[in-house]
């Protein structure tokens, strides 16, 4: 009997630099039933050229081809189009091992589960992929929404990613990626785990997230649009969790100052003065303390906490020496807190 349709989800913008090896990773999936469907989101490149190459020699493969809207849309479009029982999404200058849809199906189906996610090795353009450990029959754990939302906000990592899981239509009810807006994703992922009731966690990395490139919103320069997108989808994600899961209201107000932390490092990293002198910046460097004060349930703030000890050096690099080592030892002050 032929197994469910599984869609995948490649939105694109000028990465025909990775674009072939993304396709022919997931092509050569060791799971055949698969629908790929690609979108250019305006792309000038040449990577519509390289789409259209494999869709000729695949009929599993749709390409879309308009203008630039921005990829929050694009993530909708490409639910909105997906014909298959199960969805994933990967970014287009990514990769995923053969086995990924394989094991993270039958991962789903024998935990009767909504989603299941697994790490990612970050990797550079020289990484030479093959090399990496793959562990097929790895650990793994399931988890409940409300943990899933704790370990997003605790953790970090692939939690926060839309890429390197495998959903149920279920889990992608009613969700929409927010328009012309960067962190669209961090917008967005929280509002999946609370739709759920049960997520299954792959210890093995199947997903390769490549960073570095130029141009990704990672190393382009922090602008004051990044500031304000940055901003609402942590506040976004702060007000959802404490409303809507309120035993989790301690730990969000932690991971907000986490989140925090790392907005204001890019900030001063910018080094540009209509953004470190915003209304925003004076707002959030005023809020850390009251929020920290009112937090009653010090449980697990170290690990909250801990690796944003960097983002305050960083800061402290940038002539705010004084404003930092105070955050230092507020941090430190949390940590003999959680100890008590």
């Amino acid at each position: 009997m032929e197994r469910p349709l599984i869609s995948v989800m490649v939105p694109c913008y000028n990465t025909a630099k990775y674009l072939a090896k993304c396709i022919e990773s997931i092509l050569n999936q060791t799971y055949k039933n698969i629908e790929l469907i690609i979108l250019s989101d305006g792309s000038t490149d040449g990577s519509v050229d390289i789409m259209k190459k494999y869709a000729k020699k695949d009929e599993r493969i749709t390409v879309i081809d308009r203008d630039n809207k921005g990829v929050a849309i694009s993530r909708n479009e490409l639910i909105e189009n997906a014909k298959g029982d199960y969805l994933m999404y990967v970014d287009s200058d990514d990769t995923i091992s053969e086995f990924m849809l394989e094991d993270m199906y039958n991962a789903l189906i024998k935990n009767e589960a909504d989603i299941v996610m697994c790490p990612a090795y970050i990797v550079h353009e020289d990484t030479d992929i093959a090399k990496l450990p793959m562990n097929r029959n790895c650990e793994q754990e399931t988890i409940t929404n409300v943990q899933a939302l704790f370990n997003m906000i605790s953790l970090g990592d692939f939690y926060h990613y839309p890429v390197a899981k495998l959903y149920t239509r279920k889990s992608l009810k009613d969700i929409v990626f927010p328009a012309n807006r960067e962190y669209e994703d961090s917008a967005t992922v929280f509002k999946i785990y609370y739709n759920i009731d049960k997520a299954v966690v792959l210890k093995q990395p199947y997903y390769y997230y490549l960073v570095g490139r130029e141009n990704s919103i990672t190393t382009k320069k922090y602008t004051m649009k990044n500031l304000k997108d940055n901003y609402l989808a942590i506040k976004e994600r702060y007000d959802f969790i404490t409303e809507k899961v309120p035993e989790l209201e301690s730990e969000a107000k932690f991971g907000y100052i986490r989140n925090i932390f790392t907005l204001l490092s890019r900030v001063y990293l910018a080094n540009d003065e209509e953004q470190i002198n915003s209304d925003i910046v004076k707002e959030v460097e005023a809020e850390i303390p009251k929020l920290y004060e009112s937090a009653k349930n010090y449980k697990n703030v170290e690990v909250i906490l801990d690796k944003y000890k960097l983002a305050c050096i960083y800061l402290m690099s940038n002539g705010k020496k004084q404003d930092y080592i105070n955050i230092l030892k507020f941090i430190d002050d949390a940590r003999k807190k959680s100890r008590e």
